[in-house]
């Protein structure tokens, strides 16, 4: 049986609700990770539950609810959001981003702007650099 893995290595986040930037990684251990969240009020917890949220609507190809446009800094007109992962298969380790730009775009309505995937194998003999694999 071939085991395939999909870890998410870090999350960053521009220009979403009350964070114009952070970044959040998670740490990399072979066997299950537990995750926790803590911290003040305003340090941005619903941020990255949020983000998690809108990653599980582009992976499964359904509509992102409208109340998403409330989603994006009101200081701003975009809001962007890249997703690391780690990917096992097959004895083949590789390195995955997968970026997401959502642009205001008119009142109470948005679109994605841009949406970028790129892919480095890990463990090759030579290393490879980060190719894209679509940029949208």
């Amino acid at each position: 049986m071939v085991d395939n893995v999909v870890r998410l290595v870090s999350v960053e986040i521009c220009d979403i609700k009350n964070v114009v930037h952070g970044k959040i990684t998670l740490t990399d251990r072979d066997k299950g990770n537990i995750l926790g969240l803590y911290g003040q009020n305003g340090s941005g917890k619903t941020v990255v539950a949020d983000s998690m949220v809108l990653l599980k609507y582009l992976l499964s190809g359904w509509r992102i609810p409208a109340a998403f446009y409330y989603y994006i800094r009101s200081e701003s007109e975009t809001a962007r959001v890249k997703y690391c992962f780690k990917i096992m298969d097959d004895g083949n380790v590789f390195y995955t981003e997968y970026e997401i730009e959502l642009l205001k775009n008119g009142e109470d309505c948005f679109c994605i702007s841009h949406e970028n995937l790129s892919v480095k194998q890990l463990d090759a003999d030579k290393p490879t650099r980060l190719s894209p694999v679509f940029d949208y």
